[in-house]
């Protein structure tokens, strides 16, 4: 029921790269069944699924395994380390702790 807020807890803390597998993400069929619009757990699981499919930070799969299984992969966040290279660059040549190439 609270996958959405463990992925919100988990995520700041993962490295480029990292994975996540989520279990039961096709709840037995239900996602997909109108009978459990109203069902809790059902709400939650389509919740973070959605969730997680318009992550854009995320590389996702859902395996129709069962009960579903959900493999999710953190994008490298090039941008990122790109600037803080940069940065770190930057603050060698600053205090002329830098070596000739």
């Amino acid at each position: 029921k609270e996958y959405s807020d463990y992925l919100d807890l988990v995520l700041p803390l993962m490295c480029d790269g990292g994975w996540i597998l989520a279990d039961n993400t096709l709840w037995d069929g239900h996602i997909v069944e109108e009978a459990y619009d109203k069902d809790r757990q059902t709400v939650a699981l389509r919740a973070f699924n959605d969730k997680v499919a318009s992550d854009e930070r995320l590389q996702k799969v859902i395996l129709p395994l069962r009960d579903g299984l959900t493999i999710i992969r953190v994008k490298n966040n090039v941008e990122s380390r790109s600037n803080s290279v940069s940065l770190r660059f930057a603050a060698r040549l600053s205090s002329g702790r830098h070596s000739s190439v």
